[in-house]
């Protein structure tokens, strides 16, 4: 998000970023989507962190796929600051990408067989669960969309769905679902018990993009 929103804004080829800063860095003390580091968070968070302290160059801060302790490192990027969409509107999102770029959203990842089209059924469970449950897991990067699909760019590499990317089904748009574990998905302490995402695979609940990104001085 942050490496996307810099070429934008400086109309340049972006920096190489080090996610390992928010794993180490990233303090979350309301449990927001999970309990910090590899144990999960919110994009917001990462914003916010990144607009006081900024953000390492990945050359510097290699990804170690494990939380290590926060130390001292040379900020790269820095940002001013973040903007949350309308809970559950498909508007937003529309107008968002097309005006201003790639929206950072939360998801129910049930992808494991996806292998390329566009998908649908992502938050209907197995016969023996509830068909409405749709428990947010995961935070992943919308690009672009068409009147039938949202363009979705996920973090599992690009020998995975269409060389990275998924595209879901906006039959979804106006359809609620039920999240039953709000604390994995994008709630804070104290935790409600239900939260209820929209659109396929919950895409539109829980959306925003960092703003005034740049070189740090």
């Amino acid at each position: 998000m942050i490496e996307s929103h810099y070429a934008i804004s400086n109309n340049a080829t972006p920096p190489i970023l080090a996610p390992q800063t928010l794993v180490n860095c990233v303090q979350n003390k309301n449990g927001c989507g999970g309990t910090g580091g590899c144990e999960g968070a919110i994009a917001e968070l990462g914003f916010d962190y990144v607009k006081s302290h900024g953000i390492a160059l990945e050359s510097d801060l290699p990804y170690k796929a494990s939380d290590e302790p926060c130390a001292k490192y040379k900020s790269s990027v820095s940002l001013s600051g973040h903007v949350k969409l309308k809970q559950n509107s498909s508007e937003a999102l529309e107008t968002a990408l097309a005006k201003t770029g790639p929206v950072a959203v939360n998801v129910n990842a049930n992808w494991g067989n996806y292998g390329g089209g566009i998908f649908s059924g992502g938050c209907k469970m197995p016969i023996f669960w509830k068909s409405d449950v749709c428990n947010l897991d995961h935070a992943v990067v919308a690009v672009g969309y068409t009147k039938d699909y949202w363009l979705i760019r996920n973090s599992w590499g690009a020998d995975w769905g269409e060389k990275g990317y998924i595209r879901l089904t906006r039959k979804n748009d106006h359809t609620t679902f039920r999240d039953d574990d709000p604390s994995s998905g994008v709630a804070c302490k104290p935790y409600p018990v239900h939260q209820w995402p929209a659109g396929e695979s919950g895409v539109l609940i829980d959306m925003s993009y960092p703003t005034g990104v740049t070189t740090a001085a």
